[in-house]
């Protein structure tokens, strides 16, 4: 026996437990057997319960696990009828190749088709409890009937009742690729059928989940989930849009006119062309109206519409939610629209920047849509606001996306208006209400559309600015710059947002050198840098770009933030000029009043014989002639004739008179 061991033997222990009383019950009553594990192999051999995966799934009792051993089967339907859990070796070691082949029709089997049909069983009749697990295996090329159009991997088919007693249906780790062996037929890999009708009424669904799984080359739709009343998660999978350009995930109601109320979460996952599309579907009649959904999440997914199908003139979206109100006067509004619709974290991109790519559409009736956060640079419109017939959605919020480099950021052709404040266009000024940027240097500055009634509301929007630390420099001077995107255009400031972290900065000025002249934004989104002014004096802009996209048509750059300088010549400062040798400076006239003026002229060399300076006393000089004549006194000298008022604190030589 296997490690796992084989279905049988662990069914014969748990009844040796019993017999033996081990496990009686307080009321004698013996408790339920230990869940089994029943092995399957390709061939028959030691620790093999089965050779089929249908005969150890029909084998299998509520709770047990089909394991199943690497190898090639051959299955048609595999029919699962209870909780149970079918569990591969590997993914890429477990195929399940169903031959595309063509089975039987009749009333009993038309919805059989397919590698796998669960059908949950009655909980009102006494169907056991629990979930339905499939994982880690590959399944292709499934059968359908004979007169069906659509072929099936996966189906699940709720049945004509009100409740199941399975909690939930888990898939884990898949292969669904190459899901239909005839091209020319439709193909879900995974279709979950909630149904209704007028008898039963709604069916509530156990969740679903699709996790870790890969779904590639289907001809319609990777999942699809329609009129599915129960918590509905597609997370972290290898997705990719149907070759009929159908979206990967289909988010529908074709069946109950009551409303969705349960969550539907997609998140994390990584498509090739269309993601997501959640509308009703069109009544064939008048009068009817299939509700819409109460609750749609779209989180953190990456969307490559390069990989869209683009013929006739079709729209490739990222993600679509529409109401598919085509007879708006026949239909309850209050029940077809859909209502929280909340996408966020997404990342679309294009190589070709057209105008039939667009991020997000909003068509019609949805109560209230959150548009945040999302990663849509070059693409023909970031988001588009639309009508369905007449009617509008009731409010939509466009916040903190980045729309850098689309032809058009925000396109509304409704009545609502739409709040597309706190963006990141790529502009410093407003983003212009244009189709196409009036700069095309400038072109990764985004633009805004409204053709209806509504108006789109920019303003504030994710602003750069630049700054010096001094302005005005003299030649050859430098300086340090700046330049942040860390603020509205209001002046708030702006909450921390992962999108623009790191993103690309180029520095350039008109004159004068700035290094590093690129780099990228640090974890407060700004980035430093050095500018040096030129050799001559006069203005200099510095220029800093933040942000850039590529794509087939070059490089695509916003509009830059400018820093104006002024650039002057250095300040000549003249030196002093020494006194020369023998003089002294001017003694200030008297504080006593103004000197007596000179008599008889003066002159600068005193007359032969006369001494070069009169002795200093150390005695504070004397102002006036009084003060004078008490000088030559005292130095026994008589004032005769012309004197000469002295110039300093030391009198020159004053000539002496004939006696």
């Amino acid at each position: 026996m296997g490690a796992l061991g084989g279905g049988v033997v662990a069914r014969l222990g748990a009844l040796v437990l019993l017999a033996s009383g081990a496990l009686v019950g307080a009321l004698g009553q013996p408790a339920a057997a230990a869940p089994a594990t029943l092995v399957v192999c390709p061939a028959a051999g030691a620790g093999c319960d089965h050779t089929s995966i249908t005969a150890a799934v029909a084998a299998a009792a509520a709770g047990d696990t089909v394991y199943v051993r690497n190898g090639t089967y051959r299955e048609t339907t595999i029919l699962v009828t209870r909780p149970v859990t079918i569990r591969g070796e590997s993914r890429a070691g477990v195929v399940i190749d169903g031959g595309g082949t063509i089975k039987p029709t009749s009333p009993a089997t038309i919805n059989q088709a397919g590698l796998f049909r669960i059908a949950p069983p009655n909980a009102t009749a006494g169907g056991p409890a629990g979930a339905i697990r499939i994982e880690h295996l590959t399944a292709r090329n499934p059968s359908r009937t004979s007169t069906g159009t659509v072929w099936f991997t996966v189906s699940i088919v709720m049945g004509n009742f009100a409740r199941t007693s399975v909690t939930a249906i888990e898939m884990d780790d898949l292969d669904l690729s190459a899901a239909s062996g005839d091209p020319s037929q439709g193909s879900y890999a995974i279709y979950a059928n909630g149904g209704w009708n007028a008898t039963v009424g709604d069916r509530t669904a156990p969740s679903i989940s699709l996790t870790g799984s890969r779904l590639r080359d289907h001809r319609l739709n990777g999942i699809g989930l329609d009129a599915w009343r129960g918590d509905a998660l597609v997370e972290g999978n290898d997705l990719a849009e149907g070759t009929n350009r159908n979206p990967a995930v289909l988010v529908m109601n074709e069946y109950t006119p009551s409303r969705m109320p349960n969550p539907v979460v997609v998140r994390d996952n990584d498509s090739a062309g269309r993601l997501i599309g959640a509308r009703n579907a069109v009544p064939a009649g008048a009068g009817l109206t299939f509700g819409g959904y109460d609750d749609i999440q779209v989180l953190g997914n990456r969307i490559d519409l390069d990989a869209a199908g683009l013929v006739d003139g079709q729209t490739a979206y990222g993600v679509l939610v529409a109401s598919n109100l085509h007879r708006p006067a026949d239909q309850d509004p209050a029940r077809a629209s859909q209502g929280t619709v909340v996408v966020e974290g997404n990342q679309v991109t294009a190589t070709h920047r057209t105008d039939r790519l667009i991020g997000v559409q909003l068509r019609g009736l949805v109560t209230d849509a959150r548009v945040r956060g999302n990663d849509l640079p070059g693409l023909g419109t970031g988001v588009s606001v639309e009508l369905d017939g007449d009617r509008s959605p009731s409010a939509v919020r466009v916040a903190r996306n980045r729309l850098f480099a689309d032809r058009v950021g925000v396109a509304n052709e409704t009545a609502t208006a739409v709040d597309a404040t706190e963006n990141w266009w790529g502009c410093v000024e407003a983003p212009p209400a244009i189709a196409t940027p009036s700069l095309p240097a400038e072109d990764g500055c985004a633009a805004w559309r409204s053709t209806g009634s509504g108006s789109v509301d920019v303003d504030p929007w994710i602003q750069p600015r630049a700054s010096a630390a001094t302005t005005t420099l003299e030649t050859g001077a430098s300086t340090a710059v700046k330049v942040t995107l860390d603020q509205l255009s209001d002046g708030s400031p702006l909450t921390p947002l992962g999108l623009l972290d790191a993103r690309a900065v180029a520095w350039s000025a008109d004159r004068g050198v700035v290094a590093p002249a690129s780099g990228t934004l640090d974890a407060q989104r700004a980035h430093d840098a050095t500018y040096t002014a030129p050799g001559t004096s006069g203005t200099d802009t510095v220029r800093a770009l933040v942000d850039r996209h590529t794509n087939a048509a070059g490089v695509h750059l916003g509009q830059p933030a400018r820093i104006p300088l002024t650039i002057v010549a250095p300040t000549v400062t003249e030196p002093e000029t020494p006194e020369s040798p023998g003089t002294t400076p001017e003694t200030p006239d008297s504080p006593d009043g103004p000197s007596e003026p000179e008599v008889g002229g003066s002159t600068d060399t005193p007359p032969a014989g006369a001494p070069d300076a009169l002795p200093d006393t150390g005695a504070p000089a004397l102002g006036g002639p009084m003060g004078l004549a008490a000088l030559l006194l005292a130095a026994g000298l008589t004032l005769v004739g012309t004197c000469r008022r002295p110039r300093g604190r030391h009198a020159r030589g004053v000539p002496q008179s004939a006696k």
